[in-house]
């Protein structure tokens, strides 16, 4: 990744391309699209120096790791859901969605995937539609897995109307402008619960999807819905991802109902940011933190520390915000 005229401290966006040798593929796309970023661009800080990594860490195209393969054979089928009230609703949706003449589809945005089912790269594609079979506006469909491919799910979702148009929840360039979501595993290409339900979606108008995230699929298996017991210990997890730009995600378990704080410092030791003061229940939780501080300010590239605070338990990991 090259830096022509920029400073010191200076960001730079990129991804990595594949160039097919096979034109009759129908892979033709090449730009990857991270997981990490929810499909937008990888960041890397000029630091100044002739050489230097983009990232501390082995970094996979797509952020698909060998680990997530699911081989050959495999039997493998997965659940989705969306929650489509607030499409319905016109105060929401300029034009609401209307469940008896509209079709609802699951859209696969990362094109890799999209390569090993065999379907064609298209925005509007019909692989996988959406029914509504109790009337409680949660659609849902199962996507039954053409294999080998790989646990990452990168998409978002449409309707098609009797007329024929599209309306498709927004997307762009930015961070996060899709959904990503994993099956829980338990260890390399090992998937122990089959048929896998995804949590249940929501519709949105916003680009920014990162409340809508999942960031491996180790954390997946016990995320909502698949926690097949209450935690017994105390767990502060290392952010992901990291380093971070603009935003990044912790992870902390707790055995019982109380009250625990989460804040972020600085090297100086400084109190940046507050993300919980307060109690929850006992099991796993996450937290955003967007890289601005209490005031709402953006703070600068460098080295943070986050600690968790509980009941007789105290932890702290190390972050780096990298702009």
């Amino acid at each position: 990744v090259p830096f022509v005229q920029q400073g010191v401290g200076d960001n730079q966006s990129y991804k990595y391309y594949v160039v097919k040798a096979d034109e009759s593929t129908t892979w033709v796309d090449g730009w990857e699209r991270p997981a990490s970023q929810g499909g937008g661009n990888r960041d890397v800080e000029f630091a100044g120096v002739e050489n230097q990594d983009a990232s501390e860490e082995t970094t996979y195209y797509d952020d698909v790791h060998p680990d997530w393969v699911i081989e050959s054979g495999k039997d493998v089928s997965v659940v989705f859901s969306v929650d489509m009230a607030p499409a319905m609703d016109g105060d929401l949706q300029a034009v609401p969605f209307d469940p008896a003449t509209d079709t609802l589809y699951w859209i696969g945005e990362m094109p890799s995937f999209v390569n090993t089912q065999g379907w064609e790269d298209v925005d509007e594609m019909r692989v996988l539609k959406l029914t509504d079979d109790d009337g409680d506006n949660i659609f849902s469909a199962t996507l039954s897995l053409v294999t080998p491919t790989f646990n990452t799910f990168e998409y978002r979702y449409a309707w098609r109307s009797q007329d024929g148009s599209w309306t498709f929840e927004p997307a762009g360039f930015g961070d996060f402008a899709y959904r990503i979501r994993y099956i829980g595993q338990d260890g390399a290409r090992s998937f122990p619960t089959l048929p896998w339900d995804m949590p249940t979606d929501t519709w949105t108008n916003q680009e920014d999807k990162s409340d809508q995230q999942e960031f491996d699929p180790f954390k997946s298996l016990t995320s909502i819905g698949h926690t097949p017991d209450v935690p017994t210990v105390y767990q502060l997890d290392q952010n992901y991802p990291n380093p971070f730009n603009p935003s990044t995600t912790i992870r902390f378990t707790v055995p019982v109902a109380g009250k625990v704080t989460l804040t972020v410092y600085n090297v100086a030791g400084q109190k940046i940011a507050t993300l919980i003061n307060g109690n929850v229940t006992a099991g796993s939780h996450t937290r955003v933190w967007n890289g601005k501080d209490n005031a709402g300010n953006q703070v600068a590239s460098g080295v943070y520390f986050y600690k968790l605070t509980a009941e007789k338990f105290s932890a702290t990991e190390k972050m780096i915000l990298m702009k």
